[in-house]
C-alpha cells in the first residue's frame, strides 16, 4: 500500500486528493479580516473549528490512504494554522 510517507507529498497534491482540505484552508485565510472582535483568539478557532476537520481528512484518521501520513497531518495542519491571524485578546496565553 503507497502512502503519503512514502512519496514526496505536497500541498498542491494534497488539496488535489482532498479538495475540503482546501476550503479549511479559505476558512482560516478569511478570518484575517480587520472586524474581528478585540477578544479574538485564533487557536480557539483552530482547536475547536478546524483541527476536527483536519483530523478526519488528513494523518492517520484520513479515509484516503494517500493521505495517512504524519507528513500529510503537519503539512495541512501547519498550513491551516499560519494562515489565521494572530490572537487579538490580552490574555498572556491561549
Amino acid at each position: 500500500m503507497e502512502t503519503a510517507s512514502k512519496t514526496k507529498i505536497t500541498w498542491e497534491k494534497i488539496i488535489e486528493i482532498e479538495p475540503e482540505i482546501n476550503q479549511l484552508y479559505e476558512i482560516a485565510k478569511n478570518e484575517n479580516r480587520s472586524d474581528l472582535p478585540e477578544d479574538y483568539c485564533a487557536n480557539d478557532v483552530f482547536y475547536n473549528e478546524l483541527k476536527p476537520e483536519i483530523m478526519q481528512l488528513a494523518g492517520w484518521y484520513a479515509e484516503d490512504r494517500r493521505l495517512k501520513s504524519t507528513r500529510a497531518y503537519e503539512l495541512v495542519y501547519m498550513k491551516i494554522y499560519d494562515a489565521l491571524p494572530y490572537c487579538r485578546h490580552e490574555r498572556g496565553f491561549c
